[in-house]
């Protein structure tokens, strides 16, 4: 086995342990399976918590078709640390946005 996999359950311990945007970010992003611009990009219009859902648009997607991801109760919960840490979504709707107005995490 990797090196690298059997660390997996230790790295997603400590980033659990973490309450910045950064951490946050990372566990969302192992929860969903998603790419990292995905997330980066993601705004709180896309997700549908009645659903439990993700559903991000064609026009963020490749292959111009909307892409629906099933949002765990460990993805929602990191949703909701987002919101207790006070770091609600940016004006336009990013839910990780980084230091920049207007700008997504990774920029």
């Amino acid at each position: 086995m990797h090196r690298a996999y059997r660390e997996r359950p230790s790295v997603f311990a400590q980033l659990a342990r973490q309450d910045g945007a950064v951490a946050l970010a990372t566990r969302f992003l192992c929860l969903t399976a998603a790419l990292s611009g995905k997330v980066h990009h993601a705004r709180q219009s896309e997700i549908d918590l009645e659903k439990q859902i993700w559903i991000i648009p064609a026009e963020r997607i490749k292959s111009e078709r909307e892409h629906r991801v099933p949002l765990t109760a460990s993805a929602l919960n990191v949703l909701r640390r987002m919101e207790i840490l006070h770091c609600p979504p940016s004006a336009d709707g990013l839910i990780f946005s980084g230091g920049k107005i207007r700008s997504p995490l990774a920029q």
